[in-house]
């Protein structure tokens, strides 16, 4: 009965606490919501459920707020939640009739459903149905007909690279001979292609969208015009690594640099480190971790990408156990909430730290609000801990 208490806590308690943010859900309706994903191109993903169903509640309470879901999610549909028994979830339930609860469905702009789930999911679970989804909504052909058929209108070419960019096939071939035949296009149009176009750092496509960066910026916003220069020098560092040719690394953060000017400084450590673990120097990689923690002190998210990215790579290396004690106390320090509290206790039970860990839970719980959607999992911590410290006596 213990181990499989302790089974049950660790599948609740040890879950990657990624860098990022919950879903953000649209606020619209359905209607409006299936015309926004139309326009982005995307699917759009509704939670259907109702306001007295325990299996939703728990879902929006404990899935749907995980970083590494809302990262997935947010960069990848137009997310409606809907209670089916208000006046637009009714609407919504004559064209998409559900039976049970939640029912999470993922349409298409054109109305179709690519992919329809019935219950609540776990968060790992649920990034693998939108992924699949996602596969299953390749539209590339389409475009590929229309391209063979000599259509070489904006719009087509446009959509066309973007598809082909989603379903993870080659699109730098299309996109460089649209641009090399100086189609009579707006600046606006220009910019905008080329930001869907420049997928590697090292492209004539990159340097091009670099001439557009003000344009992109007013049209999509600065977080996403650095989250593409990115994407693209992460790109230009895999190269790197595939072929073993450390000029592309170079190239990929002079190019972040140009990019990003003092804004730079922290990707080019995350890149960094990527290009050091993947080349197998694991003392270097570790070199770049604690670089990038000194910046933390102004942007106590680091510590949780941090955190999160030295479990990934290296879980079970002295220096991982080390940093991540360090690191969680100091981002306690600054921002204490469940979710970083539970970081902090990971990091303790990793070393085997029990009553430190216990004496920690007790305290935070005095001083973080029950409204916290992570307050119930940092109170099972000490049963998970007691669990451990019972097994161990026992062994």
């Amino acid at each position: 009965m213990v181990k499989k208490m302790i089974l049950f806590l660790m599948i609740i308690l040890i879950s990657d606490i990624s860098y990022g943010g919950g879903i953000e859900f649209y606020q619209g309706t359905w209607k409006e919501a299936m015309a926004e994903a139309k326009a982005q191109d995307k699917l759009l993903f509704v939670d259907a459920f109702a306001k007295w169903c325990g299996p939703c509640k728990r879902m929006a309470r404990d899935v749907f707020t995980r970083d590494e879901v809302g990262k997935f999610f947010n960069e990848n549909f137009i997310n409606l939640k809907l209670d089916m028994e208000e006046a637009d979830g009714l609407t919504f339930g004559k064209k998409y009739p559900v039976s049970a609860y939640p029912t999470l469905m993922f349409i298409a702009g054109d109305g179709e459903v690519v992919k329809r789930v019935k219950g609540a999911q776990q968060p790992d679970a649920l990034i693998n149905h939108g992924k699949a989804a996602i596969a299953s909504y390749d539209r590339s052909d389409e475009y590929a007909a229309l391209y063979e058929e000599g259509k070489r209108d904006y719009n087509t070419v446009y959509k066309y690279v973007k598809t082909l960019n989603m379903a993870g096939k080659p699109s730098l071939k299309i996109a460089n001979d649209y641009v090399l035949s100086k189609p009579d296009i707006s600046e606006e149009q220009m910019a905008l292609f080329l930001y869907e176009a420049a997928i590697e750092a090292d492209s004539r496509l990159f340097d091009e969208m670099l001439k557009y960066k003000e344009v992109i910026v007013n049209k999509k916003g600065k977080d996403a015009f650095k989250k593409r220069v990115v994407e693209a020098c992460s790109a230009t560092i895999s190269k790197s690594v595939d072929y073993d040719v450390s000029m592309l690394k170079d190239e990929a953060l002079d190019k972040c640099k140009e990019a990003l000017g003092k804004e730079a400084d922290t990707e080019t450590l995350r890149l960094n480190m990527i290009y050091a673990v993947d080349m197998g120097d694991i003392d270097g990689y570790y070199k770049y971790v604690e670089k990038l923690g000194k910046k933390a002190k102004k942007d106590p998210s680091i510590y949780k990408y941090l955190v999160n990215d030295m479990k990934e790579r290296k879980k079970d290396d002295p220096r991982t156990i080390e940093l991540s004690l360090k690191y969680t106390k100091e981002l306690c320090k600054k921002d204490l909430n469940a979710e970083n509290a539970i970081m902090r206790c990971m990091a303790l039970i990793n070393d085997k730290q029990y009553d430190p860990c216990l004496k920690f839970v007790d305290e935070s719980l005095e001083k973080i609000d029950k409204s916290d959607p992570f307050w119930y999992k940092l109170n099972s911590v000490t049963k998970y801990v007691e669990g451990l410290k019972k097994r161990e006596s026992i062994n």
